[in-house]
């Protein structure tokens, strides 16, 4: 079972990111079977950060959290900022490690995912409104296929270009009223 402890505005003391191991290699999750499918793993960057050992009641804790960020959350982090979320204890082969995970509001993964799900809900909202049939899916997959990076710099393209003279108005003496 794993403990977990609240944190509230503790003070960052020091932190370390890297997003490669000691041999060089890139952090990747490991891949998984998610209803039958093969999902590959996803790059991350490894947070140490370095709190007051006295933050939490654990003879073991030492100060040094870890944070596993797959969703670049902690790129504004520096030294002497203050954190708040949760500290949770897990024990693997006869150590234990203390990991630091956010709290939904402040935009983790779970953050994102519920972020999600409720677009997703408000899109489906709009789409009986709309009386919109046609899956989303077939709807996107629609759209990968026709639309190309050069369509949308073509777009861009003319889109920025001058207007040509025959183009423009003539000012208020050509409206109609």
């Amino acid at each position: 079972m794993n403990t977990e402890y609240e944190i509230n505005n503790i003070i960052i003391e020091k932190i370390y990111k890297s997003d490669k191991d000691r041999e060089g290699k890139l952090y990747m999750s490991k891949d998984k079977v998610v209803n039958g499918v093969l999902k590959k793993g996803s790059p991350f960057i490894k947070v140490d950060i370095y709190i007051d050992p006295r933050t939490i009641d654990d003879p073991e804790f030492q100060g040094k959290l870890t944070y596993f960020d797959y969703f670049e959350n902690t790129n504004g982090w520096v030294q002497s900022m203050p954190i708040t979320g949760k500290i949770v204890v897990k024990e693997s082969n006869g150590r234990k490690y203390f990991n630091f995970e956010l709290p939904p509001k402040e935009g983790g993964k779970k953050a994102l995912e519920l972020d999600i799900k409720e677009l997703d809900n408000r899109l489906k909202v709009v789409e009986e409104r709309l009386e919109i049939t046609t899956p989303r899916k077939e709807v996107w997959n629609t759209m990968k296929e026709t639309t190309t990076p050069k369509d949308a710099l073509d777009f861009s393209k003319k889109v920025l270009e001058p207007a040509k003279e025959e183009d423009l108005d003539d000012g208020e003496d050509s409206l109609p009223f």
